[in-house]
């Protein structure tokens, strides 16, 4: 599997959340920038970078800007990043500023004008990211729940030409609980681009669950961070 460790970011520091509550947060490293460059020296060849922050507030920041930089100099792998992408401008500005591709959550979810609109100008660089609650969308840091199912917006993707997707039961994010494998099935049966799991992750053998229904990638982060995992042995399954 190709796995993408996990940085995400919160006031300027690589932090996790459990299961997206700003209230239970634990600050792993104040500098991110050190952690794309430790990540890179334990084996990583790609990265995940969300600004959570940002995915609430609506914004991608001249802060936010120079930290993608910083990793993107630190690293020199591939970096995927998301979190406050709203308008053509802010994808502009991450991918001059050194991402790979860009992850749209909220406003991928909310305006399929504007998601057809970057998919025409970016193409495969875009990444659609479907969060579930209860199997519902949720949307803006996940503080909000939409109508629309995850299975439905992934058919939307598939109807529309979305290279990967990234799936997240919010319920197993930072939880160490496993995936929702059965989630990602339903997913795989209407959806057939690249697929990518995260959320709950703790072990081979949910990297192993993953790939047995479908899934190419995985999102790894708090498992990698305490030791649970090792990056070198995830992309062995």
């Amino acid at each position: 599997m190709r796995i993408y460790p996990a940085i995400d970011i919160s006031g300027g520091a690589c932090v996790r959340l459990f299961q997206g509550d700003f209230g239970q947060k634990t600050v792993y490293n104040a500098d991110p920038v050190a952690v794309a460059k430790d990540l890179k020296e334990k084996g990583a060849q790609r990265l995940h970078v969300v600004n959570l922050d940002g995915s609430v507030e609506g914004c991608i920041t001249e802060d936010m800007k120079a930290l993608i930089r910083g990793i993107k100099a630190a690293s020199g792998v591939p970096m995927q990043f998301g979190g406050g992408i709203r308008t053509m401008e802010d994808l502009e500005a991450v991918f001059e500023a050194g991402a790979d591709k860009a992850i749209l959550g909220t406003s991928g979810a909310l305006d399929t004008p504007f998601l057809e609109a970057v998919l025409a100008r970016f193409g495969d660089k875009i990444v659609l990211s479907i969060d579930a609650r209860d199997g519902y969308v949720a949307t803006r840091g996940w503080l909000d729940t939409e109508k629309i199912t995850a299975v439905e917006l992934a058919e939307r993707a598939q109807r529309l030409g979305v290279a990967a997707v990234v799936h997240t039961d919010i319920a197993r994010d930072g939880a160490m609980k496993g995936p929702n494998v059965e989630a990602y099935r339903k997913m795989r049966e209407v959806y057939f681009g690249i697929l990518i799991g995260s959320g709950g992750i703790s072990k081979l053998e949910d990297l192993e669950a993953l790939k047995a229904v479908g899934v190419e990638d995985a999102i790894v982060g708090k498992a990698i961070y305490e030791g649970a995992l090792e990056i070198r042995r995830c992309e062995e399954v």
